[in-house]
């Protein structure tokens, strides 16, 4: 059973709205898209993946995306693609979606993927990874008072045309790779293994409910990360045909003066951009130079049709841009 659903990163829909809004002679632009194409590759893996753990026993309680405290403070977090709780044990899974041969080295804390044209990438071992996050999740379990269960991992090669290698003569690190396509076996193999119930199901979903009131979105704002500020930013309306910012409110619509586009809902995602970026509140003022908006009266009229929460009154309204909302639409 499904526990924790799998939704859209909000790293990445910040990463997105940040390579609409960077110019294309941005310094930062090469960096921002580099980052944002390795966060999608690894989002479709994780969804490439969970076809198949959808499929595992309904017993079986599975929380993706999961973001616990490290510590009793709250000061530091760990992250786990994929938790599998069973009344036997818990399984922690870390996805990788990257092509070409793969050479994992434990030893060196390595994985080195070698492309098709002869090129090397070099990136931290996720054999080590999965295994620390595992005793964080053991931590965890002590730090919370849960009872504890045996814990396994894997680390879930989401592309099927990689090329998969280890360097390592401990059998135990050969085991903890696996195809996505070999996920509903391996657990069968686990099924066998740890056959007596350590916890009743009523316990697990205890557990897993206390995972979930734990788990801490990552909401801090990526601006600063690479240095930048709100001014950097392109303001307006972005056309969905052209990419141009030439866009303006007409009648119940809008219009792109450059390709005379019509769309219908094309200021939504200005305001999600703001939202991901800038702040979740703004004031009229804010969201009228931003969207670049001429009549005070239309934007008004605009918002208001939007249901938005706001504070204060007059000139001093406070829009609350809650993306739940605004995604929703």
């Amino acid at each position: 059973m499904i526990y924790k659903e799998r939704s859209k990163p909000i790293r990445l829909m910040m990463l997105e709205a940040l390579t609409r809004r960077l110019s294309q002679n941005h310094p930062m632009r090469s960096r921002v898209e580099e980052d944002c194409a390795r966060q999608l590759a690894g989002y479709k893996g994780e969804l490439a993946a969970q076809y198949f753990i959808d499929q595992l026993p309904a017993k079986t309680l599975v929380l993706y995306d999961l973001r616990i405290p490290a510590d009793t403070q709250g000061n530091r977090f760990f992250q786990i693609d994929t938790l599998a709780l069973t009344p036997g044990y818990a399984l922690v899974m870390e996805v990788k979606n990257i092509s070409g041969q793969l050479l994992f080295e434990p030893r060196y804390d390595q994985l080195i993927r070698k492309k098709k044209d002869g090129s090397e990438e070099v990136f931290p071992d996720p054999i080590n990874q999965v295994r620390r996050q595992s005793q964080q999740l053991k931590d965890c379990f002590a730090y919370n008072k849960l009872p504890p269960l045996p814990i396994e991992n894997l680390v879930v090669v989401a592309n099927p045309y990689a090329k998969i290698t280890v360097s390592s003569s401990d059998s135990r690190d050969h085991a903890a790779v696996i195809r996505y396509t070999a996920i509903t076996s391996r657990m069968t193999e686990y099924a066998g293994q740890f056959r007596r119930n350590v916890l009743s199901q009523k316990q697990l979903e205890q557990v897993a409910a206390t995972l979930l009131q734990i788990h801490t979105p990552n909401k801090n704002p990526i601006l600063p990360v690479y240095q930048l500020l709100p001014s950097d930013l392109m303001t307006g309306v972005q056309c969905s045909a052209c990419k141009s910012f030439d866009i303006v409110k007409k009648g119940r619509g809008w219009l792109c003066h450059k390709c005379l586009v019509r769309e219908d809902s094309a200021g939504l995602l200005a305001l999600i951009d703001y939202a991901l970026l800038i702040n979740k509140k703004a004031t009229k003022k804010d969201l009228r130079e931003f969207l670049r908006f001429t009549s005070k009266s239309s934007l008004q009229k605009w918002l208001k049709s939007l249901g938005l929460q706001y504070e204060g009154h007059s000139t001093k309204l406070v829009y609350n841009l809650c993306l739940e909302l605004l995604l929703s639409k």
